[in-house]
């Protein structure tokens, strides 16, 4: 026997000569895997059962309109670059543009990316009337 045998059976000695008293249940005196042929220990919260697989998660593909997602970029960047002369008309032509093939593109896609590219026309006509009021205000100051 060795000394955690006999602490165990000391206890359950002890326990046995009060009235109305159990002996204590068996300690377990390892750690890690149940001694061979023993049943193994319940699952703790989360793990898995044995034979039981948990559920894998699915990844769904969903396509993108990428013209529009750029349509609607480049209008927002041009609303905040159009007082620069020449790339902010270049920003602006681009979002328009890819805008435009963007609400194009969202027929064949099932209507995705149509928001986007409504979102960025219009930014891009906000952006044409900046650009209008820009060059109004310029050509006014050159006159005077």
């Amino acid at each position: 026997m060795n000394g955690n045998e006999e602490i165990t059976q000391q206890g359950a000695q002890q326990t046995q000569g009060a009235p109305g008293m159990q002996p204590p249940p068996a300690v377990q005196q390892y750690y890690g895997q149940p001694p061979y042929g023993a049943a193994p220990p319940p699952p703790y919260y989360g793990q898995p059962q044995y034979g039981y697989q948990a559920p894998q998660p699915m990844y769904i593909y969903r396509e993108t309109n990428s013209a529009a997602t750029a349509g609607f970029v480049l209008a927002l960047t041009g609303v905040f670059v159009s007082w620069i002369p020449v790339l902010g008309w270049i920003i602006w032509i681009l979002g328009l543009i890819l805008s435009i093939v963007g609400i194009g593109l969202s027929g064949s896609k099932g209507g995705i990316g149509r928001g986007l590219g409504i979102a960025g026309v219009v930014l891009s006509f906000i952006v044409l009337i900046i650009l209008i009021a820009i060059i109004a205000g310029f050509s006014a100051v050159m006159m005077h």
